[in-house]
């Protein structure tokens, strides 16, 4: 697949200017590396050095403080640390320099591991480094297009829309069958792409996940938990725990653990947070890996996912706070995909892929929904070509519009 530019570069840029240390997340594999070593270095001058190199990580583990020093030309040149959570006594001699010399811009650090979960980070770097998550690639950066930000002002509360005149959706159709993961969306075979997929899942529970530094992980129990949440994602942890043939806290520590290396998304229920939470897949090769992509709960997950990305994305590459999602079940049996819930406003959404208008009893669910939360939007995107207002609250909405 040919280099994408990356639309977090903007907010990247508008951060460099405000904070001493940018840090980049995302899981293996996202374009971590790419968007630093061909966009961010290039722009800032700066000298990109990976910990994957056993060299350098030997260096940083030794003397962190003298590493930053020698890379940074004596705190007069910028500089790039990939994969900084190899090495985390970095973190306190960033700290450490950054208290000395508070020069805007001159560190940045990547990870494939949540900062807050590595020992000491969370103190070390408050108030001095500005966050940014790179999730797979979105629509607009797979098909090159002008980026999107219309599906922002949806779920704010904002119905006046226009339908996307560009036909993007032979590229949804590849987003659900490959994902936004670069180098699984850029292969057409798709027993190559299980191989590749089979590579990287091993990669992350056999040794990414040991990094996190947390007793009793099992790689093989991980891989367990994976394929069946991409089953069920609907989450009981003691038929899991039975399942697998473990505790309660073991399968728990492990979900955990998919969480903190970006893997899997937690979304509680907004009618009860004590209830069940559904776990989602980040991106639908992984899902594709372990489903018939064909049947019809494989597609509504996989147009969930899809989702998913698109809101993470458009939400914070125009700088938007990042929305809270939720699944929503009733102890009425009503269901509804997704609940999405902005400073502004809460939207229910639910997900088709072939109907074009919901049935009695999703419009019984729908409104059973909007009684308990009346101040609430209610979207439906569907396969249709235009805008359908079906009441004040509930709108049909063309899928294409959320690419505009």
């Amino acid at each position: 697949m040919h280099l994408r530019k990356r639309e977090i570069a903007k907010i990247f840029t508008k951060k460099s200017k405000i904070f001493p240390v940018l840090g980049l997340l995302g899981p293996r594999q996202v374009g971590k590396s790419t968007f630093l070593i061909h966009e961010w270095a290039h722009k800032l001058n700066a000298t990109y050095i990976t910990l994957d190199s056993s060299i350098e990580l030997q260096k940083a583990k030794k003397s962190p403080e003298d590493f930053l020093i020698r890379h940074t030309e004596n705190l007069t040149k910028k500089i790039i640390i990939d994969e900084i959570q190899k090495a985390p006594r970095l973190f306190d001699s960033i700290k450490f320099l950054v208290d000395q010399n508070r020069r805007i811009g001159l560190f940045t650090v990547s990870g494939s591991v949540e900062f807050s979960n590595i020992s000491g980070v969370r103190e070390s770097l408050t108030g001095r480094i500005g966050l940014n998550r790179l999730y797979p690639l979105n629509i607009s950066e797979l098909s090159k297009s002008k980026p999107a930000r219309q599906l922002i002002d949806l779920l704010n509360g904002k119905i006046n829309l226009k339908v996307n005149n560009v036909n993007l959706k032979k590229h949804k159709d590849t987003w659900l069958e490959r994902g936004g993961i670069p180098i699984f969306c850029g292969l057409g075979d798709k027993i190559e792409r299980s191989l590749q997929i089979e590579n990287w899942i091993q990669t992350i529970c056999y040794r990414d996940i040991q990094e996190l530094n947390l007793n009793n992980l099992n790689g093989s129990i991980a891989i367990e938990i994976l394929r069946l949440i991409a089953h069920e994602p609907l989450v009981n942890i003691s038929v899991l725990a039975k399942e697998i043939s473990t505790s309660r806290l073991s399968v728990q520590k492990h979900i955990n653990a998919l969480e903190s290396l970006f893997i899997i998304y937690k979304l509680p229920n907004y009618a009860n947070r004590t209830a069940h939470n559904q776990y989602s897949i980040f991106d639908t090769a992984l899902l594709n890996y372990w489903l018939d992509i064909k049947n019809p709960i494989s597609e509504k997950l996989q147009h969930k996912i899809f989702l998913l990305n698109e809101i993470y994305s458009q939400f914070q590459n125009y700088g938007q706070m990042t929305p809270e999602i939720f699944h929503y079940s009733s102890d009425s049996k009503s269901t509804v995909d997704l609940v999405i819930k902005t400073k502004e406003k809460i939207t229910g959404i639910n997900l088709y892929f072939k109907s074009t208008e919901p049935s009695n009893y999703e419009l019984r669910s729908i409104n059973s929904f909007l009684k308990k939360y009346p101040s609430a939007n209610f979207l439906i995107f569907a396969p249709i070509q235009e805008v359908n207002k079906i009441t004040k609250n509930i709108t049909m909405i063309p899928w294409e519009t959320i690419l505009s």
